[in-house]
């Protein structure tokens, strides 16, 4: 016969309460790792594009495939003598296959197309633009904007 004593009960009790917890914690791991696997965790950017007066975005997004970036720009005339793009930058690197400054058309469209670093189609992106322009008063003047959303 054995015999039980006070400190196998105090062991029993330590396992059964790590025994309880454990599977609660192993549960919630369990839940956070289906989550993750999902990409609950890593949100898309948002389809957004906000430029600086006098500069508009039109059709209010940034346009991005696998290979180039296409943004439509609005220059208000009545504001500037002349504006040009000085630097693109998607997801901290410089596009290329554009040759800045790029002269901007005023009171019209501006669609400009440059490459940039592959991009996985689904992933998300986020860029700035900066302007460079003259205002009525003849004072040289920058502008930037920012466009994000997901690659198509």
């Amino acid at each position: 016969m054995v015999k039980i004593g006070i400190g196998n009960r105090k062991g029993q009790a330590a396992l059964e309460y790590l025994m309880t917890y454990g599977w609660a914690i192993l549960a919630v791991v369990v839940v956070l790792a289906v989550l993750w696997y999902l990409g609950i965790f890593t949100p898309k950017a948002p389809e957004m594009c906000v430029f600086d007066s006098p500069f508009s975005c039109i059709g209010g997004t940034a346009y991005v495939n696998s290979s180039a970036i296409v943004l439509k720009i609005g220059v208000q005339g009545a504001l500037v003598n002349w504006a040009n793009v000085t630097n693109i930058t998607v997801n901290g690197n410089s596009v290329t296959g554009c040759t800045f400054p790029i002269t901007l058309s005023l009171d019209t469209e501006n669609a400009i197309t440059c490459t940039h670093p592959a991009l996985t189609p689904g992933s998300s992106f986020r860029g700035t633009i900066t302007f460079e322009y003259e205002d009525r008063a003849g004072n040289i003047r920058t502008a930037s904007g920012r466009f994000s959303g997901t690659v198509q």
